[in-house]
């Protein structure tokens, strides 16, 4: 399992990547630019700059030529909404498509908008009947521009799974768009089953910060790109989180749970909830009890509902040790901040309106869920965000 990794925040050597694997990257488009937050990236403008390496020259990064499995991660601050092509073996030009795979930012055909996108192909083409391929997971949780994340998705030969900060939402209903862009199927989107392995057929460049579409380079992704990384191997979940923690800049929080949604809105066959009031479920939230909503960038429970909880994050097994704090935005109500390590919930503290930081100084083992404890009988509780903050 040789990684190859860029970091670009040296700005003597940028283009080469750091694992010595020779693989050098050309492209006159991205400026290194100082950040005080990481140290340096390269800026995409999002209408022009891309790096390439041709095809003949990728040599391990063609990873379909010894096996099924990839996982791509990227740690990246997007700066506006549109759709971004972060990196991978992708080529979407419809008199030679080459599609294999590829890490995105924001595709809306199939349920993606905003969010966290793992894209492979089985043989470079669009899906059957359709103008576009439609394998690809995507995270529930959308991406505010203008701070840095984590991205990235595994795929192991039989599902596809993107991670947004080290956690994969799980989607487990989607309904697409229906003819002629889609046919209205109903399936999983996070993980999303594709049993077929990555294209043999043939083979494209590798590029980072946009693709070749049959009009020419197209899905530029404008922001900054600091660091990227290409497994051959479908890493696990706590691998994935172990990366974003480790990536993640000081000072940051690990994991964002910041209730975001665009003004303009975002259709649910586009990866959002129709109406005003998302449901839980749109934002990989699960409930065993309460009836809350989405509203106005806002968690909110109706008074007059069951108490119980509300997850909203679940770890794969995550060190206890390894969270400093969690930080929450509390409105009203009552409620309190759960967690379940092993088979057991335990209370992290009660919660009261305002942004609290909550220590988990004490609690051993490892920690699985973190959710809200709600009891609305009598007053409706409404959150406004969360961030767990890592060591």
């Amino acid at each position: 399992m040789d990684a190859i990794e860029w970091d670009f925040r040296d700005p003597a050597a940028p283009l080469r990547d750091v694992t010595g694997g020779s693989l050098q990257l050309r492209g006159a488009g991205p400026r290194w630019t100082a950040d005080p937050i990481v140290g340096g990236a390269l800026r995409f403008d999002g209408e022009r700059d891309f790096l390439v390496i041709d095809a003949a020259a990728t040599g391990p990064l063609n990873v379909a030529e010894k096996g099924d499995r990839v996982s791509v991660i990227a740690l990246v601050r997007r700066a506006n909404l549109a759709t971004g092509f972060i990196a991978g073996m992708w080529q979407e030009d419809d008199a030679d498509p080459r599609r294999q795979y590829g890490l995105f930012v924001s595709l809306p055909t199939y349920g993606g908008a905003h969010q966290a996108i793992g894209h492979v192909s089985a043989d470079g083409r669009p899906s059957e009947s359709l103008p576009y391929s439609r394998e690809y997971a995507a995270s529930a949780r959308m991406m505010v521009p203008g701070g840095w994340r984590v991205v990235g998705f595994t795929y192991d030969g039989a599902e596809i799974t993107a991670y947004l900060d080290g956690i994969a939402d799980p989607r487990p209903h989607f309904r697409e768009i229906g003819p002629p862009m889609g046919q209205a199927r109903e399936y999983a989107k996070n993980p999303y089953a594709y049993p077929l392995g990555l294209n043999r057929l043939n083979v494209s460049d590798f590029t980072i910060g946009a693709v070749l579409l049959s009009s020419g380079m197209g899905n530029h992704f404008a922001g900054d790109i600091a660091r990227v990384r290409v497994v051959p191997a479908a890493l696990d979940a706590r691998q994935m989180l172990d990366i974003a923690a480790e990536w993640t800049p000081e000072g940051a929080p690990l994991i964002h749970v910041d209730l975001y949604r665009p003004r303009a809105g975002v259709r649910s066959v586009s990866g959002g909830a129709d109406g005003e009031a998302w449901p839980l479920e749109a934002l990989g939230f699960s409930s065993d009890g309460p009836v809350g909503e989405v509203r106005r960038s806002r968690l909110v429970v109706p008074a007059g509902g069951r108490p119980g909880r509300i997850t909203l994050i679940r770890f794969p097994g995550f060190a206890a040790e390894r969270i400093e704090a969690v930080e929450v935005e509390f409105e009203s109500g009552i409620a309190a901040l759960e967690i379940r390590s092993h088979h057991e919930w335990g209370s992290v503290g009660a919660l009261s309106p305002g942004m609290q930081r909550l220590s988990l100084a004490g609690v051993g083992g490892s920690i699985h869920e973190l959710a809200l404890a709600v009891d609305p009988r009598d007053e409706p509780a409404v959150v406004r965000g969360l961030r767990v903050w890592a060591r």
